[in-house]
């Protein structure tokens, strides 16, 4: 709906509505020319004046803003003279501003169908019955306005836009056919014409206003793509590619063009047309980044969709397509950003890191690329880079959680646990509404107080997050194995890895814990099943291997034991006192 500007030419109006007829006399209508005579002022009567003042000093404070002093001002006029039309508009003209549209339409009215011939006055009338919802009256009022003055387009523009409001799509479509008619076409008038069309389904005259606009913007893409697009989904590829063909001779750099006709080849199932197109439209600068980084997207999600034609050639030919992004955007830190999501994604964790690193030498600021650098050198088991990432990060994002997570247990890594716990303890305490983060800093605290034997401590920070989630699995088989280890309250601790087990059953961590709280308790039989179930998944695994032997010589099996701690030492991450196990080929814990 149109707002309306009031403008000062009510000012003027009231005035002379507010004057009284001119009197003359005799001697003045016998032609007396004596200088006494021409001077005698005419007369106002000083009600008159009053109300003429009343009208400067609301217009005055109308223009200042002052929107109530206004209205009473005007209301005064309206107390001496009820049939003050201009004081009526203005008042109208002040509600439907401040959307009291119900206050405003008495007004709106009266001014109105007191002046049918005024303009200003029925164009704000029909915009106030809009504004009330009345939208077939208002196509009535603008209806007679056009009538009056049949010669004005924006009268006409406003009455199809009416018939619009008010439901009436085979009306407003004749109404700019008119207007037509009067302007010519215009890229407005055909565009509403042509929503008009598309939403009645007539797809012979949908067809000629797209022809329309492209005749009257040659060179406009857009409009090349939407009868394109048209033909398309009218099951007209042919006549699409011609058109798209067609631009590529108005515009041979277009490279929306060129995804456009990606599109085509793909419902065509020629998928390495399809590609080649694509990747053109990818080698053009004036693709805007953000278009090309939502085309990778697609090829992001559709990855895992095994349903999906052509699905086995996505990997490579998205690889392909953010190799040509972060070539064609060099500067654009979002061109690397998606690339490194889709090194990660293939597990190509090194590289995408390196890509993410370009991301942020071009830009320092993005929290969400610096967060995936950190996960990046956890799941590389990288602790020296993480200490040095996550303190630049908390450097940087001083409140953000996640860097004090990693940077403190990168500490617990390197056995540095008194600074783990410092760094972990301040990073919980930003943590707002996540439990599963809050989960994850309270497990890191437990594995940190354990590391320096402060065990009551780690034992309430491991309870702490099973009370937030008593089904983590992680926080389950850790606080298991640390009881293990300490020969401490061994029946929660199987209860735990029994759990554990369950909820994550094909993590051979899980079962190796399992299998050592089944040691403590002295059932070896079921350790030795539970650590051997475990090796036939990790099956190059120190730890499982040097826990076998300690199973196997508890069962009396000296020389498979001593093979096992053998094999420990070859794969490593055995214990201190695996050397000493082979060399005097005894058990020590």
């Amino acid at each position: 709906m149109k707002h309306f500007r009031n403008c000062t030419f009510f000012v003027l109006l009231a005035l002379g509505a507010c004057k009284t007829g001119d009197k003359t006399t005799g001697r003045e209508k016998e032609g007396n020319t004596s200088a006494t005579a021409r001077s005698v002022p005419k007369v106002v009567p000083a009600e008159q004046l009053q109300q003429q003042a009343w009208y400067i000093d609301a217009s005055r404070e109308k223009m200042l803003g002052n929107y109530p002093e206004a209205i009473a001002l005007y209301e005064k006029c309206l107390q001496a003279d009820p049939k003050n039309w201009a004081a009526h508009y203005e008042i109208a003209g002040i509600y439907s501003k401040r959307a009291q549209q119900g206050l405003a339409l008495p007004h709106a009215q009266a001014a109105a169908e007191a002046d049918p011939k005024n303009s200003w006055y029925q164009q704000l009338y029909a915009h106030v019955l809009q504004q009330n919802y009345k939208f077939n009256e208002a196509v009535t009022v603008l209806q007679k306005l056009n009538k009056t003055f049949p010669d004005k387009p924006e009268f006409l523009a406003t009455l199809a836009e009416a018939q619009l409001y008010a439901e009436k799509p085979d009306d407003a479509l004749k109404t700019y056919e008119a207007l037509e008619k009067l302007t010519g076409p215009t890229e407005g008038l055909l565009l509403q014409k042509l929503k008009i069309l598309d939403r009645k389904g007539d797809k012979v005259r949908t067809e000629e206003t797209l022809n329309a606009l492209i005749a009257l913007n040659p060179t406009e893409q857009r409009y090349y793509n939407m009868l394109g697009d048209y033909y398309q989904r009218n099951g007209k590829p042919e006549k699409a590619v011609d058109v798209y063909n067609r631009l590529l001779l108005v515009d041979p750099d277009n490279g929306f063009v060129h995804l456009s006709l990606s599109d085509y080849y793909r419902q065509q199932k020629d998928d390495a047309r399809a590609f080649s197109e694509m990747v053109a439209g990818f080698e053009e600068p004036g693709v805007d980044v953000d278009t090309k980084v939502k085309i990778l997207l697609n090829y992001y999600y559709a990855i895992d969709n095994p349903q999906l034609p052509g699905r086995e050639n996505f990997v490579f030919e998205s690889d392909s397509l953010c190799r040509v992004l972060v070539r064609v955007h060099p500067d654009e830190a979002k061109a690397f950003a998606v690339y490194g999501d889709f090194l990660a994604r293939f597990n190509k964790l090194t590289e995408s890191r390196d890509i993410y690193r370009k991301a942020l030498d071009l830009d320092k600021s993005r929290f969400a690329i610096w967060n995936e650098v950190l996960l990046l050198n956890s799941r590389l088991n990288d602790a020296e880079t993480q200490l040095k990432d996550a303190r630049q990060v908390i450097e940087l994002f001083p409140d953000q959680p996640t860097p004090y997570f990693f940077y403190g247990t990168a500490l617990s890594q390197q056995k540095n646990y008194r600074d783990a716990v410092s760094n972990l303890q301040t990073g919980a305490a930003f943590v707002v509404d996540n439990n599963p983060l809050l989960t994850q800093f309270y497990a890191a605290l437990g594995e940190a107080y354990n590391g320096l034997k402060e065990f009551p401590k780690s034992d309430d920070y491991f309870t702490r997050a099973l009370a937030l989630d008593p089904d983590n699995a992680y926080v389950l088989n850790n606080y298991s194995y640390f009881l293990s280890i300490r020969n401490e309250k061994l029946e929660q601790a199987e209860k735990m890895a029994a759990k554990a087990t369950r909820l994550d059953p094909l993590n051979p961590s899980n079962m190796d814990t399992y299998g050592w709280v089944f040691y403590r308790l002295g059932n070896f039989d079921a350790a030795k099943e539970w650590i051997e179930k475990a090796l036939a998944i990790d099956t190059k695994n120190g730890t499982l291997f040097e826990h076998l032997g300690d199973v196997l010589f508890r069962l009396g099996d000296t020389e498979k034991a001593l093979d096992n701690w053998r094999k420990a030492k070859s794969y490593g991450g055995g214990s201190e006192l695996l050397d000493k196990k082979i060399n005097e080929k005894k058990l020590y814990e």
